[in-house]
């Protein structure tokens, strides 16, 4: 039996039960192995790609870091709409995920990459993937950036660069600085290279810091999947010094993109409107939570601004309207009752034997509440314990609006 032959024939059982049986001959198990695992991951993460049996998956890291085919695409909507479609270049490309999609849009692609063994599976996958005109390079980005000849070789329509988070002990880092490259050192010949550059960050990456050590910048997406923050991407150009960048919450979901664009300067000015604390006992009325990628960006008070909103407190950052508002930027519920946390209204709440718990700006944890309460998780319930501008804390029982 050849590797290819036991691949089909176990790609879709457990890696971890083929590993303790016997090996056929002619199979290196080990192979074998990474690339059942690889296209089980991909099955998730690059539903396409598994579409095609030539393509070759890489180690369990690589497949783990690579971006997945929702916010490559995603990344492609912002390139096509910001970049000629000349020349690309990914610096960090791995396995090539990103520049295998935002390639489309480009004639040339040159993809550079440390990892020989990487390289190899690039110059197998690329023409499999359609990216033809596309040229690997094994050479450590820092170098190669260090040596490329502008005068000769000429300025990319597009730099794009996802800087490991991982320090030489494999730790997890975050800071832009502690990524391999450090972008924050090479910008400035960054952007000499390219008219654009796009940069891959870490989702738990504090914004603020991108704006404050990062110049040039344009833009700054905050990327979520399914209410799941996934990537922070800026977006660098040489004739973007100085001024606010745009920030674009981004949340893709099945039935499609929520999308809310502000600025921190209108972050700074918007006008908020609180929701009245007297009127806070069963009144009819709709509640809000913003999805992730408003909340990491931080756009407070604009979402309130925006829709017309009313915030609970300044730190509580649940909204509340008495009309729907259809297209706000996360969930929505109807408000069923307000209830106080004292003992009548907890032994009220202890009746809903079950619920869904969302605590925001308020002392307790949701699993101190939970057990307060004596509730399961689940139903369809949902509870929102906050607090209010008088400082009172309440419980929001809610129902979903669909």
């Amino acid at each position: 039996m050849t590797n290819s032959e036991y691949i089909l024939l176990h790609r879709n059982d457990d890696v971890r039960d083929l590993a303790l049986k016997p090996c056929p001959d002619g199979v290196d198990l080990r192979r074998a192995l990474v690339q059942i695992s690889g296209w089980q991951k991909a099955m998730q993460k690059l539903p396409s790609w598994t579409q095609n049996d030539g393509i070759i998956f890489p180690e369990h890291l690589s497949m783990e870091q690579c971006s997945s085919e929702r916010t490559a695409e995603y990344k492609l909507s912002v390139v096509s709409r910001l970049c000629a479609g000349g020349r690309m270049v990914d610096l960090t490309a791995g396995f090539g995920v990103d520049a295998t999609v935002m390639g489309r849009h480009f004639r040339h692609v040159t993809l550079v990459e440390r990892n020989p063994e990487l390289c190899d599976i690039l110059r197998n996958n690329l023409p499999l993937l359609n990216v033809k005109d596309s040229e690997v390079v094994n050479c450590d980005c820092v170098e190669w950036v260090e040596n490329y000849d502008m005068a000769t070789d000429g300025q990319f329509d597009l730099l794009f660069l996802d800087p490991a988070r991982r320090d030489v002990n494999g730790r997890k880092t975050v800071l832009i600085g502690d990524c391999t490259p450090d972008v924050c050192q090479l910008q400035t010949r960054l952007k000499m290279m390219a008219k654009v550059v796009v940069v891959k960050l870490s989702p738990l990456l504090d914004l603020t810091s991108v704006e404050r050590e990062l110049t040039g910048l344009a833009e700054l997406h905050v990327v979520s999947v399914e209410n799941e923050c996934k990537e922070v991407i800026a977006v660098m150009r040489s004739d973007a010094e100085g001024g606010s960048p745009e920030i674009i919450c981004v949340n893709l979901t099945k039935r499609g993109i929520e999308q809310f664009v502000f600025t921190r300067d209108e972050e700074r000015g918007a006008r908020v409107d609180f929701f009245p604390a007297d009127d806070a006992a069963g009144t009819p009325l709709y509640l809000y939570e913003p999805n992730a990628s408003v909340l990491k960006a931080g756009a407070y008070r604009t979402v309130a601004s925006r829709y017309g909103v009313q915030k609970a407190e300044t730190n509580s950052h649940l909204y509340f309207s008495a009309d729907f508002i259809e297209d706000f930027p996360g969930r929505a519920f109807r408000v069923i009752d307000i209830v106080q946390p004292n003992k009548a209204g907890i032994k009220l709440l202890k009746q809903l034997k079950k619920a869904n718990i969302t605590t925001r700006n308020y002392p307790m944890s949701v699993s101190e509440l939970r057990q307060k309460l004596q509730l399961r998780d689940g139903g369809d319930k949902y509870l929102f314990a906050t607090t209010l501008t008088d400082a009172r804390r309440v419980v929001a029982v809610c129902e979903k609006r669909l």
